[in-house]
Protein backbone atom coordinates (compact mmCIF):
# COMPACT_ATOMS: atom_id res chain seq x y z
CA UNK A 1 0.00 0.00 0.00
CA UNK A 2 1.36 3.52 -0.83
CA UNK A 3 1.65 6.02 2.05
CA UNK A 4 -1.39 7.91 2.61
CA UNK A 5 -1.88 11.27 1.13
CA UNK A 6 -4.64 13.13 1.63
CA UNK A 7 -7.03 12.34 -1.75
CA UNK A 8 -4.73 9.23 -2.40
CA UNK A 9 -7.14 6.72 -3.11
CA UNK A 10 -7.47 3.21 -1.84
CA UNK A 11 -8.04 0.26 -3.50
CA UNK A 12 -10.08 -1.61 -1.17
CA UNK A 13 -12.99 -2.76 -2.47
CA UNK A 14 -14.32 -2.73 0.62
CA UNK A 15 -14.09 1.03 0.80
CA UNK A 16 -15.07 1.17 -2.61
CA UNK A 17 -11.59 3.10 -4.26
CA UNK A 18 -12.71 6.37 -2.41
CA UNK A 19 -9.93 8.51 -0.89
CA UNK A 20 -9.39 7.40 3.22
CA UNK A 21 -10.62 11.15 3.53
CA UNK A 22 -14.21 10.17 2.23
CA UNK A 23 -14.40 7.17 4.48
CA UNK A 24 -14.31 5.94 7.72
CA UNK A 25 -10.51 4.45 8.68
CA UNK A 26 -10.58 1.08 6.70
CA UNK A 27 -9.57 -1.50 8.54
CA UNK A 28 -6.41 -2.15 6.56
CA UNK A 29 -4.89 1.21 7.93
CA UNK A 30 -5.65 0.64 11.66
CA UNK A 31 -4.27 -2.81 11.90
CA UNK A 32 -1.57 -1.96 9.86
CA UNK A 33 -0.76 0.83 12.20
CA UNK A 34 -1.38 -1.62 15.12
CA UNK A 35 1.11 -4.26 13.69
CA UNK A 36 3.97 -2.13 12.17
CA UNK A 37 7.11 -2.52 13.77
CA UNK A 38 7.74 1.05 15.07
CA UNK A 39 10.75 3.16 14.20
CA UNK A 40 12.95 4.39 16.99
CA UNK A 41 14.89 7.12 16.54
CA UNK A 42 17.64 8.97 18.91
CA UNK A 43 18.98 11.99 17.07
CA UNK A 44 19.71 15.79 17.96
CA UNK A 45 18.06 19.16 17.74
CA UNK A 46 19.88 22.25 16.14
CA UNK A 47 20.98 23.10 19.85
CA UNK A 48 22.66 19.83 20.20
CA UNK A 49 19.96 18.43 22.65
CA UNK A 50 18.75 14.80 22.06
CA UNK A 51 15.92 13.72 20.60
CA UNK A 52 13.79 10.36 20.84
CA UNK A 53 11.16 9.61 18.58
CA UNK A 54 8.72 6.49 18.05
CA UNK A 55 7.23 6.24 14.61
CA UNK A 56 4.20 4.73 13.23
CA UNK A 57 2.62 4.25 9.86
CA UNK A 58 0.06 7.31 8.54
CA UNK A 59 1.43 9.51 10.20
CA UNK A 60 1.23 8.56 14.05
CA UNK A 61 4.72 9.66 16.17
CA UNK A 62 5.13 11.06 19.31
CA UNK A 63 8.77 12.85 19.74
CA UNK A 64 10.11 14.27 22.75
CA UNK A 65 13.43 16.19 23.58
CA UNK A 66 15.75 14.92 26.39
CA UNK A 67 16.47 17.91 29.00
CA UNK A 68 18.21 16.51 31.46
CA UNK A 69 20.30 13.33 32.40
CA UNK A 70 16.54 11.63 33.62
CA UNK A 71 13.67 13.49 32.34
CA UNK A 72 12.04 14.08 28.75
CA UNK A 73 9.73 16.73 27.64
CA UNK A 74 6.95 15.45 25.36
CA UNK A 75 6.62 18.31 22.60
CA UNK A 76 4.75 16.14 19.50
CA UNK A 77 2.38 13.55 19.82
CA UNK A 78 0.25 13.28 16.60
CA UNK A 79 -2.06 10.04 15.42
CA UNK A 80 -2.38 10.24 11.54
CA UNK A 81 -1.57 14.22 11.00
CA UNK A 82 -1.99 13.32 7.06
CA UNK A 83 -5.71 12.63 8.44
CA UNK A 84 -8.45 15.18 8.94
CA UNK A 85 -9.52 15.91 12.90
CA UNK A 86 -12.88 13.57 12.80
CA UNK A 87 -10.51 10.44 11.06
CA UNK A 88 -7.81 10.99 14.06
CA UNK A 89 -10.54 10.74 16.53
CA UNK A 90 -11.11 7.44 14.69
CA UNK A 91 -7.65 6.88 15.30
CA UNK A 92 -7.70 7.11 19.20
CA UNK A 93 -10.41 4.34 19.42
CA UNK A 94 -8.10 2.11 18.14
CA UNK A 95 -4.88 2.42 20.81
CA UNK A 96 -2.80 3.79 18.55
CA UNK A 97 -1.69 6.79 21.01
CA UNK A 98 -1.58 4.39 24.07
CA UNK A 99 0.77 2.19 21.89
CA UNK A 100 2.81 4.93 20.52
CA UNK A 101 3.30 6.33 24.78
CA UNK A 102 4.21 2.66 25.84
CA UNK A 103 6.67 2.56 23.49
CA UNK A 104 7.89 5.96 23.41
CA UNK A 105 8.03 5.61 27.84
CA UNK A 106 9.79 1.81 27.09
CA UNK A 107 12.46 3.41 24.88
CA UNK A 108 12.86 6.32 27.49
CA UNK A 109 13.15 3.68 30.41
CA UNK A 110 16.31 1.94 28.51
CA UNK A 111 17.93 5.11 28.72
CA UNK A 112 18.02 5.58 32.15
CA UNK A 113 15.50 8.30 31.99
CA UNK A 114 12.54 8.35 34.67
CA UNK A 115 10.44 11.11 34.04
CA UNK A 116 7.85 12.21 31.44
CA UNK A 117 6.51 15.94 30.98
CA UNK A 118 4.70 18.13 28.96
CA UNK A 119 1.95 20.60 27.87
CA UNK A 120 -1.29 18.45 26.95
CA UNK A 121 -4.68 18.26 25.08
CA UNK A 122 -7.33 16.42 26.75
CA UNK A 123 -6.60 13.45 24.44
CA UNK A 124 -3.27 13.22 25.56
CA UNK A 125 -4.28 13.56 29.10
CA UNK A 126 -6.62 10.57 28.95
CA UNK A 127 -4.10 8.50 27.25
CA UNK A 128 -1.30 9.03 29.98
CA UNK A 129 -3.75 8.21 32.43
CA UNK A 130 -4.82 4.75 30.29
CA UNK A 131 -0.97 3.96 30.15
CA UNK A 132 0.05 5.00 33.74
CA UNK A 133 -2.85 5.41 35.66
CA UNK A 134 -4.37 8.77 36.79
CA UNK A 135 -2.88 8.21 39.97
CA UNK A 136 0.52 8.27 38.66
CA UNK A 137 0.03 11.60 37.16
CA UNK A 138 1.42 15.03 38.60
CA UNK A 139 -0.98 17.73 36.67
CA UNK A 140 -0.34 21.72 36.58
CA UNK A 141 -2.46 24.44 35.58
CA UNK A 142 -1.10 27.43 33.50
CA UNK A 143 0.62 29.06 36.95
CA UNK A 144 2.10 25.89 37.99
CA UNK A 145 -0.26 24.80 40.78
CA UNK A 146 -0.91 21.37 41.32
CA UNK A 147 -4.65 20.18 40.03
CA UNK A 148 -6.71 17.23 40.34
CA UNK A 149 -7.33 15.14 37.03
CA UNK A 150 -10.89 15.82 36.95
CA UNK A 151 -9.67 19.89 37.43
CA UNK A 152 -6.90 19.15 34.45
CA UNK A 153 -9.71 18.41 31.99
CA UNK A 154 -11.69 21.41 32.49
CA UNK A 155 -8.64 23.46 31.44
CA UNK A 156 -8.12 25.18 28.36
CA UNK A 157 -6.20 22.74 26.00
CA UNK A 158 -2.15 22.36 26.09
CA UNK A 159 -2.29 25.00 29.53
CA UNK A 160 -2.22 21.52 31.46
CA UNK A 161 1.78 19.86 31.90
CA UNK A 162 1.21 16.41 32.91
CA UNK A 163 4.78 14.70 34.73
CA UNK A 164 5.08 10.94 34.90
CA UNK A 165 8.08 9.63 37.33
CA UNK A 166 8.38 6.47 35.12
CA UNK A 167 10.89 5.01 37.86
CA UNK A 168 7.31 4.58 39.83
CA UNK A 169 5.89 2.64 37.52
CA UNK A 170 5.64 -1.43 37.49
CA UNK A 171 7.98 -1.90 34.02
CA UNK A 172 4.93 -4.42 32.87
CA UNK A 173 2.40 -1.32 33.06
CA UNK A 174 4.19 -0.06 29.47
CA UNK A 175 3.31 -3.84 28.21
CA UNK A 176 -0.30 -3.77 29.39
CA UNK A 177 -3.63 -2.58 27.71
CA UNK A 178 -5.56 -0.59 30.32
CA UNK A 179 -8.85 1.26 28.60
CA UNK A 180 -10.37 2.41 31.32
CA UNK A 181 -10.20 5.86 30.60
Amino acid sequence: MEDFEKGTTYSSPKEGGKSLEQNSIAEEVVREVQEAEPVIDWGEDEFGLRVLKVELPYGCFIRGIQIDQTSITVENFQLGWQLSEEKRKEMREHGIGSRLLRLFAAEALKQGISRIEGAVTRAALRTRARVFGEASLTLKDAAGKSISFDEAMKQKEQTVLAITDLSKLDPETLHQVNDQK
